[in-house]
């Protein structure tokens, strides 16, 4: 027993030290020199406080004394854990403001910088232009004037005849003179959009329909052979119809300058379109996709709610 007395006087400080020792490690594992302070698991560090502060300066905002910087992001940092705690990242209306944010960081960094880096130069423009030349030439058109006296087609002769007699009135003084065919339509026209206008229609082009005026009256026109021509009394389902060729626009190319902007906004468009297509297309080719379509069509969805548009009034 002698023999083992030294030892055990030792143990207890032996213990105590190698105690110590240990705690020492576990201390130092801890407290990291750079570590400032530690939420729950999460470690603040110098270099988290830095990037803290430049983010803020770099966003125009004002930054506080470290000591109380440090005291925000432990509080930020508290309250996020305590989220957690409280099970909130699991909350399916998180979940998706969370995807919604990855989703837009994602085409903020491949999509939206390249949409917004897109150059148009006037070299392209003109290019475009003379490719397009011919295909934004403006057609020619005949400006034309009517007059109409209304009868119907399944009229007696009588009707028939005095509609007849007043259209053969309107042409003797549409022919007059200059200003007899306005004259002609303001005392003879039963179309209302034209007459107070000396029955003037506008320009037409040929084989393009006009509302109000038979196919047959506007093809009488195209046929006059100059400007200031009056037709004879045109027949149609409608009445009597008389057409005056007032005016000649000839076909013509809108120059370089008129149509610049639209070009460009064109162009830009298009490339715009090209960027999404190609970014969508590196999207689909990286995640690839199964789909189970015998399933999706015993699927029962249930009934489509309807779009309030659509609902029916309720009753007071």
């Amino acid at each position: 027993m002698r023999i083992f007395r030294p030892f055990l006087l030792l143990a207890p400080a032996l213990f105590i030290l190698l105690g110590g020792l240990s705690s020492c490690r576990k201390k130092a594992k801890v407290e990291n020199p750079e570590v400032l302070a530690v939420v729950a698991e999460h470690r603040i560090s110098e270099q988290d406080v830095l990037a803290e502060r430049d983010r803020r300066r770099d966003q125009g905002r004002p930054v506080a004394g470290k000591d109380a910087l440090v005291d925000e992001m432990i509080e930020y940092q508290r309250l996020l854990e305590y989220a957690k705690l409280q099970g909130v990242d699991q909350d399916p209306a998180y979940q998706r403001s969370v995807n919604n944010l990855l989703i837009g960081i994602l085409k903020e960094k491949e999509l939206t910088a390249a949409l917004d880096s897109i150059e148009i130069s006037d070299e392209e423009l003109m290019a475009e232009y003379e490719a397009r030349r011919e295909s934004m030439a403006k057609p020619g058109a005949l400006r034309f004037s009517i007059i109409k006296v209304a009868v119907k087609r399944h009229s007696s002769p009588e009707r028939l005849a005095e509609a007849r007699a007043r259209m053969d009135a309107a042409r003797d003084l549409a022919i007059a003179s200059d200003a007899g065919f306005e004259e002609a339509s303001a005392k003879h026209s039963d179309d209302q959009a034209s007459r107070y206008r000396g029955g003037d229609i506008g320009w037409c082009e040929k084989g393009k329909a006009r509302s109000g005026v038979a196919d047959e009256v506007l093809d009488a026109g195209h046929q006059l052979s100059k400007n200031g021509d009056v037709s004879e009394v045109i027949r149609s389902s409608a009445g009597f119809h008389l057409i005056k060729r007032t005016d000649t626009r000839e076909s013509s190319v809108p120059a370089f300058h008129q149509v610049k902007n639209q070009l460009r906004s064109e162009l830009i468009r298009a490339k715009r379109e090209a960027i999404q297509k190609q970014f969508e297309e590196k999207v689909a080719s990286a995640i690839k996709v199964q789909r189970f379509p015998e399933r999706l069509e015993t699927f029962d969805f249930g009934k489509t709610p309807m779009a309030p548009e659509e609902r029916p009034p309720q009753n007071p």
